[in-house]
């Protein structure tokens, strides 16, 4: 995407196949690449009518709302609409591992450890320990800090993921399958 002077607004690149979800009044979240912690609002207000370059790209059009403090026309930006009526599941990215050539997230289950592919986790023996599952999922698009997942296996609601130290619960439940490394 790039910032367009004017009123300084944002153009973002929409591929062919992600058009039919795109709707004027749409949110967009975005990011400047030389800044990506710092975010910025915009909504869509208008969709090109053309391709543009190689990509098979739209440019989508979006005013900016609120602070537009250290944004310069012509600036990279990383951009993400948000669909309302298409909900991703999407977790921080380190809350996925890759194991096999498979993606995985790990989810709080009430099954006991001893069945294959659970591990505890020896936090606070007070409070009880808290078990892990590891699940299959399909990797979608990653974007500022978060990758949007689909799980092979529908999880149920109020399904609660580990989001942070995946790593390491994949580990843990490697060093208890059985194996000598």
């Amino acid at each position: 995407g790039l910032l367009v002077n004017a009123d300084i607004h944002a153009d973002l690149n929409v591929f062919e196949k992600d058009l039919p979800s795109i709707r004027a009044g749409q949110t967009v979240n975005f990011s400047l690449t030389n800044n990506p912690g710092r975010l910025y609002e915009a909504e869509v207000f208008s969709i090109g009518a053309a391709f543009e370059g190689e990509g098979k790209s739209v440019p989508v059009h979006c005013t900016i709302k609120g602070d537009k403090t250290g944004l310069i026309d012509g600036m990279d930006i990383n951009g993400q609409i948000r669909h309302k009526d298409v909900e991703t599941l999407a977790v921080p990215n380190d809350a996925i591992v890759e194991a096999d050539g498979n993606y995985y997230i790990f989810v709080v289950t009430d099954k006991e450890p001893e069945e294959d592919g659970n591990v505890r986790s020896h936090g606070d023996e007070e409070e009880g320990s808290i078990n892990f599952e590891r699940i299959a999922v399909a990797k979608g698009e990653t974007s500022l800090g978060y990758t949007a997942i689909t799980p092979v296996t529908e999880l149920p609601a109020g399904t609660k993921i580990a989001v942070k130290g995946a790593f390491f619960i994949n580990a843990k439940l490697s060093n208890t399958d059985g194996h000598n490394h």
